[in-house]
């Protein structure tokens, strides 16, 4: 699934709870809300082949997730990385992947470590 599918689905759930504020909405109304932003969220999980986290570490750890179409080798996930920056709770949506920032940690170490954690 491509990252404009994915974003389309990300519309569609926040339009769905956008419909909870609506005057006349029931408790069968709630339990139809859940179910279908549970069916949402297991297609954008299922819609994501490859999943990549990357840490820098050095006197801080910055983490980054990556999730793409397509198989990306450490080069070209940590190249990612790094034309994304540090912008903290931003995703940048690409052609095939998308890269978010989740934040830094503060340590002494100096380390790179790059890994799959969906995919092959």
């Amino acid at each position: 699934m491509t990252q404009k599918n994915k974003l389309e689905l990300l519309k569609i759930k926040y339009a769905i709870k956008d419909m909870l504020g609506l005057d006349g909405c029931t408790q069968s109304n709630d339990e139809q809300y859940k179910q279908m932003i549970e069916r949402l969220e297991t297609l954008e999980e299922d819609s994501v082949k490859y999943r990549y986290t990357h840490e820098e570490q050095s006197v801080d750890i910055r983490t980054w997730t990556v999730e793409s179409d397509v198989p990306l080798t450490d080069e070209q996930v940590g190249e990612l990385c790094s034309e994304h920056g540090y912008a903290e709770g931003q995703v940048a949506h690409l052609d095939t992947s998308s890269v978010e920032y989740h934040g830094t940690e503060y340590g002494d170490d100096s380390q790179i470590n790059t890994y799959c954690t969906k995919g092959e």
